[in-house]
């Protein structure tokens, strides 16, 4: 039994040196709904992508809404800057009623808009898409921001 307290006492310290670490993340509840020209969009993956924070993702509901997490520190999202994409998965659809929806690459490629997650303004953002969006990412990354 001896010969095993090395292994266990080293085991215990490592974990508790990564849940302190784990707790120094802050992460802020981020939240909205997706949209598809006023209609909701079910099934579809949210994402929060930055060269620097970790990513931040969620699934929309039959009412469009979403809830983002990051798999390592739980709900919500690092302050930070992002860029939000939406992607469509096998199950994409129009809210509630199970038709099959395609939602255009340059939403999931480009982004849907430049976002910023902070305790003072961003915590809930909406995002209405429309199925024909402009070639040039310039053109509906501007609008979408500025709504």
């Amino acid at each position: 039994m001896k010969q095993y307290l090395p292994i266990y006492l080293g085991t215990l310290i490592a974990m508790s040196g990564c849940n302190a670490y784990y707790n120094q993340i802050e992460t802020i509840s981020v939240d909205g709904v997706v949209q598809m020209e006023g209609k909701p969009i079910e099934n579809a993956e949210v994402t929060f992508f930055s060269d620097n924070l970790p990513m931040a993702f969620g699934m929309t509901d039959a009412q469009g809404r979403y809830e983002l997490s990051t798999r390592r520190y739980g709900k919500g999202a690092t302050p930070g800057t992002y860029t939000a994409k939406i992607h469509m998965t096998d199950q994409t659809a129009e809210g509630g009623t199970g038709k099959r929806l395609t939602i255009p690459k340059v939403y999931s490629e480009k982004g849907v808009a430049s976002v910023t997650v902070s305790h003072d303004e961003g915590r809930t953002f909406d995002f209405n898409l429309v199925s024909k969006p402009s070639k040039k990412a310039t053109d509906w990354l501007d609008i979408e921001s500025e709504q």
